[in-house]
């Protein structure tokens, strides 16, 4: 009888477990946001499916017809799945959604707005064995506002700790909140920070920031040697009042500024109420009303620092963009802000409607013989952090970790 060598059985043994092993399977996952608005939630959830799915993860996207999201979904080659909600307990929406998801199976439904939170669980709810596993599926809520999930705050706690698999928070200003409000584990209430793309931006000193520094100032028939103070987001949420009120004052002592206010209105007529807080201070020939723009990568470089100063702040994409272009920035000392900004490195923090500090912080930037050289400064440490900590890499690496550890764990819930 032939000698059988053990450690050649165990090498059999150990290709045949090779051969028979097979890596977990990607991720399916349903985003579901039923808004008809296009600002930066939409467009940065819009971000993040693209991302996942060039990495094999599948995506589908829940949202109504005809608006801003199932158009980019489209654009984009993202399934788009039409879903129009009126209301939080709309019966004809939680019917269509248990739908989607009995057909497309998905491991993992991620509610980026708290309105269709109740839906989605009442959905899922519905269809039996709703994942490949044959498990319902994991719900997470991405909290992308600076608000509580529900009231009372202790009971909505309770009922998101008993039906959801994660709340998402985008900051750690956030996640204290919700912590504290809703009496929450850390555990679950990860923080994975907005993310950006960082190679759509330029940095000073390149022909490519030059070219477009040039470009969005002849657009705006603004000098070359005028010294731009830049804001981006919705009018009237991100200061842009206080700043027109500084405005005045700052010109008497340099005449060579010049604000320019990037960002949609908020509400019907807020331009309108803008263009006349502008007529009344004195300045219409120093203010660029820019509107709305699809292209803040190619308009950043016309600034020469960027303004930031809403009342509340979840997280600060528009303070990442502008440091990413090696912008100094100053921002309220609130929320995300702080958390986005430190002080004295890539930019200034100031109390929220303090005007003195708002003069004293823009001053610095812009005045005297060191001015230049302190703008660099804190201009390329905050491109410095940009690119340490909010590229859309990391953020798009953390939601996979999340969404494999729930599939593969499902214990983890």
């Amino acid at each position: 009888m032939p000698t059988v060598n053990s450690s050649d059985m165990h090498e059999r043994a150990s290709r045949q477990s090779r051969k028979t092993v097979k890596p977990p399977a990607a991720p399916r996952v349903l985003y579901v946001a039923t808004s008809s608005g296009e600002g930066g939630i939409e467009r940065h959830s819009i971000r993040l499916a693209e991302r996942l799915r060039d990495r094999d993860v599948t995506v589908g996207y829940c949202c109504a017809p005809n608006t801003f999201l199932s158009q980019t979904c489209g654009e984009c080659g993202i399934p788009a799945y039409p879903l129009v909600s009126r209301n939080s307990g709309d019966p004809a929406a939680i019917v269509r959604l248990a739908s989607i998801i009995r057909r497309e199976r998905p491991d993992v439904v991620h509610v980026h707005s708290r309105r269709d939170y109740v839906p989605a669980l009442l959905a899922a709810g519905l269809v039996r064995g709703g994942s490949r596993s044959g498990r319902k599926p994991h719900l997470l809520i991405h909290s992308h506002l600076d608000k509580p999930l529900g009231e009372p705050h202790a009971l909505s706690g309770w009922f998101f700790q008993k039906t959801a698999s994660r709340v998402i928070a985008v900051s750690a200003a956030v996640q204290q909140r919700l912590l504290q409000l809703h009496n929450l584990p850390d555990s679950f209430v990860p923080i994975i920070h907005n993310g950006i793309d960082l190679g759509a931006f330029t940095t000073p000193n390149t022909l490519m920031h030059g070219l477009r520094r040039a470009g969005a100032r002849l657009t705006w028939r603004i000098e070359s040697k005028a010294m731009v103070i830049g804001m981006v987001g919705r009018l009237y949420a991100k200061g842009q009042e206080m700043m027109v009120a500084a405005l005045p004052a700052l010109l008497k002592k340099h005449p060579s500024l010049h604000l320019v206010l990037v960002g949609p209105e908020g509400d019907a007529g807020d331009k309108q109420r803008l263009k006349g807080l502008i007529a009344e201070a004195g300045v219409t020939d120093k203010v660029t009303i820019a509107g709305r723009r699809e292209d803040i990568p190619e308009l950043l470089p016309a600034f020469d620092l960027l303004v930031h100063l809403p009342k509340t702040e979840s997280f600060g994409l528009a303070l990442v963009e502008a440091m990413a272009t090696g912008l100094p920035v100053i921002a309220s000392n609130i929320g995300g802000c702080a958390e986005v900004v430190r002080d004295d490195q890539s930019g200034y923090l100031i109390p929220h409607g303090d005007m003195t500090a708002l003069s004293e912080a823009i001053t610095r930037l812009i005045s005297g013989p060191h001015a230049a050289a302190l703008r660099t400064r804190l201009g390329q440490r905050g491109h410095d952090i940009a690119w340490e900590c909010f590229s859309i890499e990391q953020q798009v690496d953390r939601l996979e970790e999340l969404y494999t550890a729930l599939v593969q764990f499902p214990g983890s819930r």
